[in-house]
């Protein structure tokens, strides 16, 4: 089955994940070594990036970014999600890492990871 048949196959509501997730085993940790690098990032903070990145310019969810950097389901209590965005700002260019208020946060471009 190719890749895109495997997402397609998943309810509407899980593709983006299902994709995310694919897009990590494949890419994954070239992509989290390279982002790691280039902005001294920590694994969490790059594992975050990784997604933001994979998915730009579309805007990635508070489910979909724990569900990035923790492999589990997002509990609306954690704050985990704001803590590291909060953190990888100080590290990231100024503009690059754009907040959607009440839905999550994407990236102003793509980052070339060469």
């Amino acid at each position: 089955m190719d890749l895109r048949a495997h997402v397609m196959a998943h309810p509407a509501d899980e593709r983006l994940e299902v994709a995310l997730q694919l897009l990590g085993e494949l890419t994954g940790s070239q992509t989290v070594a390279a982002l790691r690098h280039k902005f001294g990032l920590t694994p969490t903070q790059a594992r975050m990036l990784a997604a933001l990145n994979a998915a730009a310019p579309r805007v990635l969810d508070h489910q979909a970014l724990f569900a990035a950097i923790y492999g589990t389901e997002w509990d609306r209590s954690q704050r985990s999600v704001h803590a590291v965005i909060q953190k990888m700002r100080a590290k990231l260019p100024q503009g690059l890492l754009v907040s959607h208020w009440g839905v999550g946060y994407s990236l102003a471009r793509r980052i070339d990871v060469g």
